[in-house]
């Protein structure tokens, strides 16, 4: 009998053992302060028209003509990120896109920067301007442009409501339009993402089309692992 029980005792352990039972606390808290997430934009209109005028692309100018001028942004000449990068490839309008793939540096040259867009910024109600904003490089829409990339130093709020955050006023210029498929809508890829990681835009952004204030509100959740109770 009693070796019995000790069997039965000792299923009744190893049953109980191997449940792996576990537990979930939700807790809602209020904090007076929240990192705010980073933000990049970009052109749904990768280039300028008006900057390929007499440039490779241009079929109906020789690139000869071109004055061979190079821009400087964030201290990064154009000529340095010639070979950094590939981007897509195709035929449009006036502009020929079919031969060498455009690199990161054509698109600093060639694509939009920070001060063609930015009409107005304010950041809970205090200005800010495209110095506050570092460029990146997107095979899809050219030239980023991030806010609050910086993890070491993110940008903390404590306010909320329409007039708090970020409030952004854009021009996204549609006469600068290239055509064909690159062009066909006219407005901004925007992403929201954690302060220093890298935006993918076309994957997790969201399009704004023009004529619209379009407000976005942020939640933010935590998850706490437990420590864990079975080895």
């Amino acid at each position: 009998g009693s070796t019995g029980m000790f069997f039965y005792q000792s299923y009744l352990l190893i049953d109980q053992y191997t449940d792996f039972e576990f537990q979930v606390d939700v807790e809602f808290s209020f904090n007076r302060k929240l990192a705010f997430p980073a933000v990049t934009f970009c052109n749904l209109n990768p280039m300028k028209s008006s900057a390929l005028n007499c440039s490779r692309f241009d079929t109906t100018c020789s690139p000869d003509d071109s004055n061979g001028s190079s821009i400087s942004i964030n201290g990064t000449s154009s000529a340095s990120l010639r070979d950094s990068g590939t981007l897509f490839a195709q035929q449009a309008g006036e502009f020929d896109f079919t031969g060498e793939p455009i690199s990161s540096g054509e698109y600093l040259k060639y694509g939009f920067h920070p001060e063609d867009m930015l009409i107005e910024c304010t950041w809970n109600g205090m200005p800010c301007n495209a110095g506050n904003f570092t460029v990146s490089q997107n095979p899809f829409y050219g030239n980023c442009f991030t806010i609050n990339g910086n993890a070491e130093e993110p940008l903390l709020t404590n306010l909320a409501g329409a007039g708090a955050g970020l409030i952004l006023e854009l021009f996204v210029d549609p006469r600068e339009g290239i055509g064909g498929d690159t062009s066909t809508s006219s407005g901004v890829r925007m992403s929201l993402h954690q302060p220093g990681v890298k935006p993918f835009p076309e994957e997790d952004g969201f399009s704004l089309s023009t004529g619209y204030t379009p407000p976005r509100r942020v939640t933010s959740s935590c998850l706490t692992p437990m420590l864990a109770e079975y080895p």
